[in-house]
């Protein structure tokens, strides 16, 4: 009777096998989350410590240390310096509407856009329903500014009648800071001050690098019109050294602006090649600055920096929170993030940012060609990670932080096919100028000014050339489609890009 109570009171005092189940089971699930935390953790310390094996960096600190301290001249002091003394295009037509400056501006602004092949002012009708129209009012006398301005012009055309006099009145109004860049252009080396570089940083010298680069640019497209061609190739040289100055800076918004610079003067050099014959010495000094550019120094550095950005990111990822600052193309809520962390995801997060980076730093050592079919793979990897609210939400901060490569690529790969028409076409020239006529074919420019002739960087085939009916030459690259359109490029047939179907190149229309 006695056992029975004691066994009674035993039960009582018993788990209900229910209840030890659950707890089994809650058990288990805890010990399977935290192998999964640490297994992770575990994976993302392995990728880490291969990319500092690798000695590629990983930290703000590591990337300065890639950018050390120059000793002697700084370009990049002068050019800041230079930047400091330039009048901005606002402060100009605020002068103007001071009654500060006395300026001759078109008749009918601001109700007309001017029409630059017929030189007199005509209204057009906007056509709201094709998005790839725009049209340029002219309000304000910095709107007629050569690439300052709201106005576009094509290569090899002049300044109107309005815009030549305002552009060299302001030119004149920056001529201490355009003497300060180009007495700079002899230095060699910059190095600008991001020292304490973090994922907030304001680098806020890329956006005066690029005023001033738009100032020299229309320097010399003024001084062409009005008959000064040899200080307009020094002003160009001036451009090139802008983009010098951040030759060493390693970060990959750094080396874009740096390309998109090149760029700027490369296209200034096929105005001037458009605008009217160059002599010899000129074409010779202006394929001497074209061979100086460099355009690849440090592609995949700037991609491995980028990572580094990245990086920072996951460590404050509150920053990508909608109204953060520092948005994607997906909304990310405070509960989501709550949640992306608490649960771990984060961390896996973080694993496919590092993977699906490390295979696009690794597919920059491949030929042109072959880039793009990797390219395609990863973008249809980038669209899985942000197919479906599931995805986006374990790839929260990659989906937003992750892009392709390709179209940085791209536009690295058009400005050197750009440079290596350009120093073609200069070569052509010489060559008319030389013999007095054009060459039938570009095998004819070697060896008297080439070695070996360039290649089209898309490819590492020939360039491609040939001779208009109408008069003239075409030299291109096929561009990023690797398909031969011909020599079809913007402005050349009807003055619309065709992204799809467009080669890179220049043309001569005489």
């Amino acid at each position: 009777m006695a056992g029975s109570k004691k066994d009674k009171t035993d039960d009582r005092h018993r788990l209900p096998r229910w209840l030890k189940v659950v707890f089994t089971i809650a058990m288990v699930c805890v010990l399977l989350f935290v192998g999964w935390h640490w297994s992770l953790s575990y994976a993302i310390d392995r990728e880490i410590a291969a990319i500092r094996e690798r000695g590629e960096p990983v930290t703000f600190d590591d990337v300065l240390a890639m950018y050390p301290p120059i000793e002697g001249e700084n370009l990049a002091t002068e050019l800041l310096e230079a930047v400091e003394a330039m009048m901005r295009p606002s402060e100009f037509d605020r002068r103007y509407e001071a009654g500060e400056l006395v300026l001759k501006m078109p008749p009918n602004v601001p109700t007309g856009e001017y029409d630059l092949s017929g030189e007199s002012w005509v209204e057009f009708e906007k056509d709201e329903s094709d998005s790839n129209s725009h049209y340029d009012y002219v309000e304000t006398p910095s709107d007629l500014l050569p690439y300052l301005g709201m106005m576009e012009y094509d290569k090899g055309e002049r300044l109107c009648e309005y815009a030549l006099p305002i552009t060299g009145k302001f030119l004149e109004l920056n001529e201490e800071a355009i003497r300060i860049a180009m007495a700079a252009r002899t230095i060699e080396r910059g190095r600008y001050p991001i020292d304490g570089l973090n994922s907030k940083s304001n680098l806020d010298h890329y956006s005066k690098l690029r005023a001033l680069a738009n100032l020299l640019a229309a320097k010399a497209r003024h001084d062409m019109d009005t008959g000064h061609t040899d200080r307009a190739i020094e002003t160009i040289d001036a451009i090139t050294a802008i983009a010098r100055s951040l030759e060493d800076e390693p970060l990959l918004i750094s080396q874009l602006l740096r390309i998109g610079i090149n760029g700027l003067a490369l296209g200034t050099i096929q105005h001037a090649m458009l605008h009217s014959p160059l002599t010899d010495a000129q074409c010779a000094e202006l394929d001497r600055i074209v061979a100086r550019l460099r355009f690849d120094p440090h592609a995949r550095r700037a991609f491995q920096v980028e990572r580094v950005c990245g990086l920072a990111l996951f460590d404050d990822p509150e920053s990508l929170i909608t109204g953060g600052g520092v948005i994607g193309a997906y909304e990310i809520t405070d509960a989501q993030m709550l949640a992306h962390r608490a649960l771990g995801t984060i961390k896996l997060d973080r694993l496919t940012y590092l993977s699906v980076m490390q295979e696009q730093i690794d597919i920059t050592k491949l030929p042109m060609p072959d880039r793009l079919a990797e390219y395609d793979r990863v973008r249809g990897e980038l669209d899985t990670l942000r197919d479906g609210r599931v995805n986006r939400f374990v790839n929260a901060c990659s989906a937003n932080l992750l892009f392709s490569f390709h179209g940085t690529d791209w536009i690295k790969f058009r400005v050197i096919a750009s440079a290596r028409v350009t120093r073609i076409g200069l070569a052509v020239e010489r060559y008319r100028l030389a013999h007095g006529k054009l060459p039938e074919k570009l095998d004819d420019l070697a060896p008297a000014y080439f070695d070996k002739l360039p290649v089209d960087p898309f490819t590492n085939q020939p360039m491609l050339y040939k001779l208009r009916d109408e008069g003239g030459y075409v030299v291109w690259s096929v561009g990023r489609n690797l398909v031969d359109d011909g020599g079809l490029i913007q402005n050349e047939f009807d003055g619309r890009w065709h992204m799809a179907r467009q080669d890179a190149g220049f043309y001569q229309l005489r």
